[in-house]
């Protein structure tokens, strides 16, 4: 944080400006958990997700853990406390949070809902450094308490939280098309493949078309910065300047995140917590094929893709002219998603670089 404080701004601990309520949970929790019934919001249902809102859970508790728990509802401020501590979320709809979240409350003017997640964002670091706790990490609440922020008037924090989210609004309305995108030709290769596939079609092992080939180590100290994209389990885990294969290509979770698959464009590195792909046809058709392959594990006390259980995995190999008429109707859709990805790529960057800016004061509007 700064030094000084800049013209007409005012300096707060989040405990003055805000009431901090924890979560709860119904015990033991397994035995409210149903198919069916109010949402249960866990740490897991946002990690993965890039969006500022939570729109649904998978799990859902009984209506007797209800009153056992902490109901929040649309436009609720929460934030994560213990396992992956300090990520904030606005709720888009009601759902019962559990003590690992912490529900964030204005208790007056002074502080602007938006304005505070941005904020939040940006010091998650600093809050994230004071984190206690023996299995798992745990934001100290008085530490969000005590935490010391520079508030502008409600007007300019309006502003500055209103310039920020037009970016974040937009990568989110580019992700949705992304998304839409990826249905669209998920739903293409089964109606081609899987729904009406000719019985005269060859049926072969996977390696006989492809084969998974592993990652190599790169670890980040000696990764230099570049035009390459590095990949993990995770998906892209940073950049370096030199590839170990062209793109377009395909990206599996080998360990970690297991069975993860990602389509990359460009010239890439796996690293060695993942395979890639060679294939004899199409990288589109195998990507799918990939996508709805059920993965096995190792039995080692690490789980980890078990390659050998892939190669001997029976795949449809249809004929080569309908592969490509294939190619034919999704590789427009496929350049259409690299173009928004790219695009995303640098509305968030510009975002990152405005957001220090305006929350300092730096930047005025």
């Amino acid at each position: 944080m700064q030094n000084q404080i800049p013209k007409n701004w005012q300096k707060f601990k989040l405990g003055d400006v805000l009431m901090i309520r924890r979560g709860a949970s119904p015990r033991p929790i397994h035995e409210y958990i149903v198919k069916q019934g109010i949402p249960w919001l866990k740490i897991s249902d946002v990690t993965g997700a890039e969006s500022r809102y939570v729109n649904s859970t998978k799990e859902f508790i009984k209506q007797e853990g209800v009153s056992k728990s902490v109901v929040v509802k649309p436009g609720a401020l929460i934030l994560s406390n213990s396992a992956t501590p300090g990520i904030p979320r606005f709720m888009r709809i009601t759902a019962c949070v559990h003590d690992g979240w912490l529900i964030l409350e204005p208790t007056g003017d002074l502080i602007n809902k938006d304005f505070l997640y941005y904020r939040l964002v940006l010091d998650r670091s600093k809050l994230v450094s004071n984190v206690t706790g023996a299995v798992f990490d745990n934001l100290n609440t008085d530490v969000l308490r005590d935490h010391e922020v520079f508030l502008p008037s409600p007007k300019e924090q309006e502003k500055i939280a209103n310039i920020l989210t037009s970016f974040n609004d937009k990568i989110e309305l580019n992700n949705e098309i992304v998304k839409t995108l990826e249905d669209i030709s998920q739903t293409l290769f089964k109606e081609w493949f899987v729904k009406n596939k000719p019985s005269n079609w060859e049926i072969s092992n996977f390696e006989d078309i492809a084969n998974l080939e592993y990652g190599k180590a790169l670890q980040e100290e000696k990764r230099i910065s570049g035009d390459v994209l590095v990949f993990g389990s995770s998906g892209q885990v940073g950049t370096h300047n030199e590839k170990l294969c062209a793109g377009p290509g395909i990206v599996v979770g080998r360990k970690g995140n297991v069975g993860s698959v990602f389509w990359v464009d460009e010239d890439f590195y796996p690293i060695d917590t993942t395979f890639y792909v060679n294939s004899k046809v199409s990288l589109y058709y195998m990507y799918f094929i990939l996508k709805n392959m059920k993965f096995h594990t190792g039995d080692s006390a690490v789980p980890g893709l078990n390659r050998e259980s892939v190669h001997n995995s029976e795949i449809l190999i249809p004929d080569n002219n309908m592969l490509n008429k294939f190619d034919e109707g999704v590789i427009p859709m496929f350049k259409k998603l690299a173009q928004i990805k790219k695009e995303n790529q640098k509305l968030a960057a510009l975002r990152d670089l405005l957001l220090p800016k305006l929350m300092s004061g730096e930047v005025r509007v």
